[in-house]
């Protein structure tokens, strides 16, 4: 029995688990690829594969077939002319090393999240070809098992990858200030006030290790800093995180404010304010904050002002007809103001 197959004028054992096709010239992968089912490791780096036009579009550069090397295990694509990711790829069920450095890949295939079986995908030497329109968001779905090569970057699993390119976006939450927000000023020295960072300067880096789910901000920095740190380069790292130009935002919300005296003030007017307009002023306030103070911030106001909320509607009570008064606690009940233990506490107080 003939163990042998002749590919690009050289025979070939079919049993091997190392194939070498480098420097081969090729434009696609020929179609006997497919009689080697014990091939493990697959080198067709430094090729033509992907060259525009060269091979025919709707076969493409790898024969159908090539699902059916089941035990491929390592495959490199290096230096070849791929400019989209080779779909077919994805169906290769034991893939764990993918290899596609110094190529021209613009976009991922939507099915990438399906290759979690996969270790590496070295994306290396791509340079800027690669957009955020073209990395799906199946790829969040990648394990953090996953190492991707991008720009000299390794991202841990597709999530880390895909929020590389494209920054946080949370648009209903608006990105703020606290008391556990970091400051640089422009030369990345820590400070504890923010006056010390221009109100057009104050900058943030749009990544999830650097803003909360709640729009807080880890850090804060001078952008002018940001920009001097950034010169030259195509990808960043500041404290353990990686990002990139695109990734650097102005906070949009530019007034800061003294919190502890602003939040003062928010008190005094709820103290200040009618039952009736108590709730339409705390939507009003909630939509117009500062951005270092939060919703919870007046939250927690409303909630430490309760005992004096409940004493206004003891005393209103007290002064309205005992034939109103059930009428009364039901309104304050329906708007918020009352729970059924405040009802059944304030008629026992009204009793006695």
């Amino acid at each position: 029995m003939n163990n042998t197959v002749n590919l690009l004028n050289r025979e070939y054992n079919i049993n091997t688990k190392e194939l070498d096709l480098e420097w081969k010239g090729m434009y696609y992968v020929p179609e006997d690829i497919c009689y080697f089912t014990k091939l493990e490791r697959l080198f067709l780096d430094n090729n033509d594969l992907g060259l525009g036009d060269a091979y025919d579009e709707e076969e493409g550069v790898f024969p159908d077939c090539f699902k059916n090397l089941k035990n491929l295990k390592e495959l490199v694509l290096n230096s070849n002319k791929f400019s989209t990711f080779p779909e077919k790829l994805y169906k290769i069920p034991n893939l764990r090393y993918l290899y596609l450095k110094n190529n021209k890949i613009r976009k991922l295939p939507n099915d990438i999240g399906k290759l979690k079986n996969l270790k590496v995908i070295d994306l290396d030497g791509n340079g800027n070809e690669l957009t955020p329109e073209g990395i799906p968001q199946s790829i969040k779905k990648l394990p953090k098992t996953v190492k991707i090569y991008y720009n000299n970057i390794i991202f841990n699993g597709g999530e880390h990858f895909y929020y590389y390119f494209n920054p946080v976006k949370r648009p209903n939450i608006r990105k703020r200030v606290s008391k556990n927000t970091e400051l640089f000023n422009s030369a990345f020295s820590n400070t504890n006030k923010i006056s010390q960072i221009p109100v057009k300067r104050r900058a943030y880096i749009n990544i999830p290790s650097n803003v909360k789910n709640n729009g807080e901000l880890r850090r804060l920095y001078n952008k002018k800093g940001l920009n001097s740190y950034m010169r030259g380069r195509e990808t960043g790292r500041l404290h353990g995180n990686n990002f990139m130009s695109n990734n650097i935002k102005i906070l949009n919300k530019r007034n800061v404010v003294n919190k502890n005296v602003y939040l003062r003030n928010i008190r005094h007017r709820l103290l200040n304010s009618s039952l009736t307009n108590f709730f339409d002023i705390v939507k009003q306030t909630k939509n117009n904050l500062p951005s270092n103070v939060s919703r919870n911030d007046v939250n927690d106001i409303v909630r430490k002002m309760k005992p004096k909320i409940l004493n206004k509607i003891y005393n209103k009570l007290k002064n309205s007809p005992s034939n109103r008064r059930a009428g009364i606690m039901n309104s304050m009940k329906n708007k918020g103001f009352l729970n059924n233990n405040d009802i059944v506490n304030m008629k026992k107080k009204l009793s006695s």
